[in-house]
This record gives C-alpha cells, sequence and structure tokens, in this order.
C-alpha cells in the first residue's frame, strides 16, 4: 500500500513516468524486497491495458511527460 500511495503522491501533470515507477522503487527496496520488472502498471484507454507500461523500477526524470487526461492503473 505504501508503493501504491508513493507513486500515486508523484503523478502530477508536467512529471515524468520514470518520477512513478522510481517512488514505487523505492518504496520496496527500502522495504527489503525484490522488485518484479515484469509486473506493473498500464495505461486504461479503450482498451483495458495499453501503453505506457508502468514498471515498478525506473530512474526519475526519465520516459514520457504525464499529461491532463492521461489515465493510469498505478499497480505495484
Amino acid at each position: 500500500m505504501k508503493a501504491l500511495r508513493a507513486g500515486i503522491a508523484i503523478a502530477w501533470p508536467g512529471g515524468r513516468l520514470g518520477d512513478i515507477c522510481a517512488a514505487i522503487g523505492a518504496v520496496g527496496r527500502d522495504a527489503g524486497y525484490g522488485i518484479r520488472t515484469d509486473f506493473g502498471g498500464h495505461g486504461i484507454g479503450h482498451a483495458m491495458h495499453e501503453d505506457p507500461h508502468i514498471p515498478n523500477i525506473r530512474r526519475p526524470g526519465r520516459g514520457p511527460r504525464l499529461v491532463p487526461g492521461l489515465v493510469l492503473a498505478i499497480e505495484p
């Protein structure tokens, strides 16, 4: 739940997708968990699972910019 909250807290227009991923990964690492990179969140649009993929680890400040109207399923 902490990782989910951390990802949501940093998901603001103008930020980057990597910021969400980094926040999720940091909470998991700090708690002593291994991080699965093949699972994660995704975009939602006309279909349930769309781009962008949201891995649970990435460097902050990278990836697409977050824009108003982008709908994401953040799934740490």
